[in-house]
């Protein structure tokens, strides 16, 4: 098995982004953004990769798709450029667990070139497979903090995110898995001074456990 690590990074001042840096065990090479139980558990693990354009347009979007009769386990995201000046807003499976679609936006002016790259670490269905996921309330006040539980019985395969009206002026801090791999936390901060309201989601991939599953 190989194990792999995910860390997704964007500093603005003194802000440091790190998302989802944990070792999770997968009978592939590949990284996850979230847990995952081992390749006996999750047969058929395929890695999908999707780059936006290298350039300063923002925000930038893309949709990573399943192969055909897969279900979405992880997803894994990318700025490459940026330089702190860019920022994730959406890492987001969507409800049939079949894709996910990763957003970016640049915070403030950015005249340098930049790329998003989103990812989906897919496989064969587990049994009792679901998206879960929290909203916060919509407002000002930051930070924010929601969890996202897994049913009783299940336990958590994968995390995702989204800010929703943060358009670049939030960051996220934690997208965190607890140590029963039965919950996984966000939490958000403005950078500097934002009068809109914004709001963040947590989402939680959750299935049947694996025998050996480990955080």
């Amino acid at each position: 098995m190989h194990v792999k690590k995910l860390l997704i990074r964007s500093i603005r001042g003194r802000r440091r982004l790190t998302m989802a840096a944990l070792a999770i065990c997968m009978g592939m090479a590949g990284a996850v953004t979230g847990v995952a139980a081992p390749a006996q558990a999750v047969p058929g693990l395929v890695d999908v990769t999707v780059g936006s354009a290298n350039d300063s347009v923002s925000p930038k979007t893309v949709t990573v798709n399943c192969p055909a009769g897969t279900r979405l386990y992880g997803i894994p995201a990318e700025l490459q450029g940026g330089l702190g000046n860019v920022t994730l807003d959406d890492v987001t499976p969507n409800a049939a667990l079949t894709s996910a679609t990763v957003t970016a936006y640049e915070n403030g002016a950015y005249a340098s070139t930049w790329r998003l790259l989103g990812r989906a670490i897919c496989g064969s269905p587990t049994a009792n497979l679901q998206r879960v996921f929290v909203n916060s309330v919509s407002d000002s006040v930051s930070p924010k903090t929601v969890t996202a539980t897994c049913p009783a019985g299940t336990r958590l395969y994968g995390i995702g995110g989204q800010l929703t009206g943060a358009v670049g002026n939030v960051f996220f801090d934690d997208m965190r898995p607890n140590a029963g791999l039965t919950s996984a936390t966000m939490t958000a901060y403005e950078n500097g001074a934002y009068a809109s309201n914004w709001q963040l989601t947590s989402y939680a991939i959750c299935a049947n456990p694996a025998a050996t599953m480990t955080r």
